[in-house]
C-alpha cells in the first residue's frame, strides 16, 4: 500500500454552521498533516464498525479527520 503525505496550509477553518474559528492575519496559515491513501488497499487495515463509513468518504473525496483532530470541535475548511 502507497502512503502520501504532507503539510497542507490552510487560511482559516470554520465550525459546522459555516462561522470563522480561526483565521491568522498574513503571512501566517495553519499547519495540516495530510495523508493520502487508495481506499480499497486501505480497508483491511480499518476497524470493520468504520470500514465502510471511511473507505466511502475517502473515494468520494472527503476528508476524514483522526480523532485528535475532530476533538477540537471546529470543522475543518480549508481557504485554500
Amino acid at each position: 500500500m502507497i502512503v502520501a503525505g504532507d503539510t497542507r496550509w490552510m487560511t482559516s477553518s470554520r465550525d459546522a454552521d459555516g462561522s470563522v474559528v480561526d483565521r491568522p492575519a498574513p503571512p501566517f496559515e495553519i499547519p495540516i498533516d495530510a495523508f493520502s491513501v487508495d481506499p480499497a488497499a486501505y480497508a483491511p487495515f480499518l476497524p470493520p464498525n468504520v470500514r465502510n463509513g471511511m473507505t466511502d468518504a475517502l473515494r468520494s473525496g472527503q476528508a476524514v479527520l483522526g480523532a485528535s483532530s475532530a476533538s477540537f470541535g471546529t470543522s475543518v475548511s480549508a481557504a485554500r
